[in-house]
C-alpha cells in the first residue's frame, strides 16, 4: 500500500492491559493526539468510543460489535468505528467437533470461560447446541484467577475420558502457560482458539488467522486516509481460518509423517488433514491420573515464574544436568511445576511435588524454598537464587546449612550498592530514586533496605511504590512519573521477571529510566540490567542434585555465592527514550544490546 513509518506515516503506540483504568487513561491520550485514525484491539475500542466519537477507529479481534455497541449494524456500522470480528458464534460447535475427532473417547468437556465475558456465553451456548449429537457431557466453568482454574481443572480432572475447551477472554490469555500444563498434567485433551497456545505447549487450535486480520485492518486504514468514513466500511467475519497442531505434544510421529504436506498430486486437503488428527488420539489416554511408580530418580522443579518468561535461565538446570552425564528420561524423571509469577499458589503446587515423592526438589527462589521447607523436612531442597538463607530459617549457616535445604545465592555483596552508583551515573543530576517492590517475596523487604541504606550514602531521597500483582504495575509506573522520580530500580522479584514485558513498555511510553536485576529485563525493552546471570545460577543447581542423587545431604554442601555477574545495556532503548549512555559504562558492559 505504500506506508512506510517514518517517510509518509507516523505512529503513536498504547500497550493495553487488563487493567480497565489503565486502558480509558491510554484511549483519551490516544484521542487527544487527535490523529487521523486507531487501530484498536478488542475489548480497548469501547474505552476509545468514550472518548471520542469523531476520530476514525479500525479494531480487529471485536466480539459482537453490534450487542456490544460498537456500531449500529454489520453492514453499515453507521458511527466512526469499524472493523474485523474476532470470530463468529459457531465457532464453538466447531471446537467441541475437533475435540471429538482428536480424541473419539471423550465424553465430558468442561468450558473455561469468564462470565463477566458476553462472548463467552453465546460461544458456550454454540457448544451446547452441538453437545448431544457428539454424545458429550458439557461443564461450564467459570474461572477469573490463576487459583480457580487449577482448583477446578484439578476437580474435573478426577473423573475419566474428560477434555477442555477455554473459552475467549483475557483471563484464559493471562493464564495461558498454567492451562496448557493442567492439560498435559493430566492427559486432557484440549481445543484451543489461537495458535499461540500451541506453540505454548498446547495440543490444537483452530481459530482465525490473526496476521491476515491486521493485514485487513491495513486496508482499511489505508481506505481511512485516502478519505473513506468508518461508517460506509461494513464490519468484517475472519475469512481464513487456520488449524494448527503441536504434534510433540500429540506425541505420535507416525501422525507427524501422515500429516506433513505432500508434493504434486498428492496434496492433502485441510478435511482429510483433520481427520487424520484422530490418529493422534492414542497418545492422549483421557485422563489417567494414576501413574506408576518412577524407577528412575525424580528431580521435582518449582519454578517462580512462568515456564515460557524463564525459558533461557531455567534452562540452565537441564544444560547442567547434561554436562554432568544426565538426560532426562534416561537417567531422570522431571515433574515441573510453576507459579506464573504468583507467590502465592507455590504451596500449592509444591504439595503437588511431594505428595510425588521425589529424590529431591529444586525451588527457583526463596519463597520458594520456603513454601518446600514448610511441605517437607525429609525431601532434599535445592534453592536457586536464595536470599539470606540464614534469616529467613531456610539453613543454620550458609558454611554448613544443617538442615534439608541448600543451593546458590542470589546476591553478592555490594551488589544493591552497584546498582544505586549505575542509576546515579545514567541520571548525574538525580534527586529522587524509585524503588518497585513486591510486598508479597519478603525477600524484596531486604533488597529494599540495601537500596535505601545505598541512597542514603549518596544524598538522594527513596521513594518505593509496592505492588501486589502484574496488574497494579502500570499504575506504578505512572506514580513514579507523577511523582518525579529521575530513575527507578526495579527489585529482583519473579512476577517482575514474568511481566517483564509490561515493565519495558510502560517505562518506554513514560520515558522513565529503568535498572534492573536480570538481563532478560534489558532482552526485552529495558534499559539496564546489573545482577547475577540466572541461567548460570541454575546450571550450578545441577551440581548440588548431582550430589544429593549420589548420597549427600543438603545439611552438608555449603551454599554457594553466585560465580557470574553482568552488566547489560541496551542502547536502542536508550535512544528510544532520549537517553546517553556514559561512555565509561558502556566500555564496563559485559554485552551491548544494539
Amino acid at each position: 500500500m505504500g506506508w512506510n513509518v517514518g517517510r509518509n506515516v507516523r505512529i503513536d503506540t498504547r500497550w493495553a492491559t487488563t487493567n480497565a483504568e489503565e486502558i480509558r487513561r491510554h484511549a483519551a491520550e490516544l484521542a487527544a493526539l487527535a490523529p487521523d485514525v486507531i487501530l484498536a484491539v478488542g475489548s480497548t475500542v469501547g474505552p476509545l468510543l468514550e472518548v471520542s466519537r469523531a476520530v476514525p477507529i479500525v479494531f480487529t479481534l471485536g466480539n459482537d460489535p453490534v450487542g456490544a455497541g460498537l456500531v449500529d449494524s454489520l453492514a453499515r456500522p453507521g458511527g466512526n468505528a469499524t472493523g474485523f470480528m474476532a470470530w463468529e458464534f459457531s465457532i464453538g460447535g466447531k471446537w467441541l467437533e475437533l475435540l471429538k475427532q482428536i480424541a473419539p473417547g471423550v465424553t465430558r468437556v468442561a468450558v473455561l470461560r469468564d462470565a463477566g465475558v458476553g462472548f463467552a456465553t453465546s460461544t458456550f451456548a454454540a457448544i451446547q447446541t452441538a453437545a448431544p449429537s457428539l454424545g458429550v457431557e458439557v461443564i461450564p466453568v467459570n474461572m477469573r484467577e490463576a487459583s480457580e482454574i487449577e482448583r477446578s481443572v484439578t476437580t474435573f480432572a478426577r473423573s475419566p475420558n474428560g477434555g477442555l475447551i477455554p473459552s475467549p477472554s483475557a483471563a484464559v490469555v493471562r493464564h495461558r502457560d498454567l492451562i496448557v500444563r493442567l492439560a498435559a498434567r493430566y492427559k486432557l485433551p484440549a481445543v484451543y482458539w489461537e495458535r499461540f497456545f500451541v506453540a505454548a505447549g498446547g495440543l490444537i487450535s483452530y481459530g482465525p488467522d490473526l496476521v491476515e486480520q491486521f493485514r485487513q485492518a491495513a486496508a482499511y486504514v489505508d481506505r481511512i486516509l485516502k478519505g473513506d468514513k468508518p461508517a460506509d466500511l461494513p464490519v468484517q467475519a475472519p475469512t481464513k481460518y487456520e488449524t494448527v497442531l503441536n504434534l510433540k505434544t500429540a506425541g505420535s510421529r507416525r501422525a507427524a509423517d501422515r500429516t506433513r504436506p505432500r508434493r504434486r498430486g498428492n496434496r492433502m486437503k485441510r478435511r482429510e488433514f483433520i481427520t487424520l488428527l484422530g490418529g493422534t488420539a492414542a497418545s492422549w489416554p483421557c485422563n489417567g491420573l494414576a501413574q506408576s511408580p518412577p524407577k528412575r530418580p525424580l528431580i521435582g522443579f518449582l519454578g517462580a515464574s512462568s515456564k515460557s518468561a524463564g525459558a533461557r535461565y531455567y534452562g540452565g538446570f537441564p544444560l547442567g544436568m547434561r554436562e554432568l552425564g544426565y538426560l532426562e528420561g534416561r537417567d531422570y524423571g522431571f515433574e515441573d511445576r510453576y507459579g506464573d509469577g504468583d507467590a502465592s499458589r507455590l504451596p500449592f503446587l509444591v504439595e503437588e511435588l511431594v505428595r510425588l515423592k521425589p529424590d529431591v526438589i529444586v525451588a527457583a527462589t526463596t519463597p520458594g524454598a520456603l513454601a518446600a521447607k514448610q511441605a517437607t523436612a525429609s525431601i532434599p531442597i535445592i534453592g536457586v537464587n536464595l536470599t539470606d538463607p540464614v534469616n529467613f530459617g531456610l539453613v543454620t549457616s550458609e558454611a554448613r546449612p544443617g538442615t534439608n535445604v541448600s543451593g546458590v545465592l542470589f546476591r553478592l555483596e555490594g551488589m544493591t550498592e552497584k546498582q544505586v552508583e549505575i542509576a546515579l551515573d545514567l541520571m548525574p543530576g538525580a534527586s529522587k530514586i524509585g524503588i518497585l517492590v513486591d510486598v508479597n517475596n519478603p525477600s524484596n523487604m531486604l533488597q529494599r533496605r540495601e537500596v535505601e541504606a545505598a541512597a542514603e550514602k549518596s544524598a538522594v531521597s527513596i521513594m518505593a511504590v509496592d505492588v501486589r500483582t502484574a496488574d497494579e504495575i502500570g499504575a506504578a509506573i505512572q506514580t513514579f512519573v507523577h511523582e518525579r522520580a529521575s530513575i527507578v530500580i526495579v527489585l529482583g522479584e519473579a512476577v517482575f521477571v514474568n511481566a517483564r514485558w509490561r515493565i519495558a513498555a510502560f517505562a518506554l511510553a513514560s520515558r522513565l529510566p529503568t535498572v534492573y536485576n536480570f538481563r532478560e529485563h534489558v532482552e526485552d525493552g529495558g534499559l539496564i540490567s546489573y545482577g547475577v546471570d540466572l541461567r548460570q545460577n541454575f546450571r550450578r543447581a545441577a551440581y548440588f542434585v548431582d550430589r544429593v542423587l549420589k548420597g549427600a545431604k543438603p545439611g552438608d554442601l555449603p551454599a554457594e555465592f553466585p560465580t557470574k555477574v553482568e552488566l547489560v545495556v541496551n542502547v536502542t532503548t536508550a535512544k528510544a527514550i532520549g537517553l546517553t549512555i556514559p561512555p565509561a559504562l558502556l566500555a564496563r558492559a559485559d554485552e551491548v544490546i544494539e
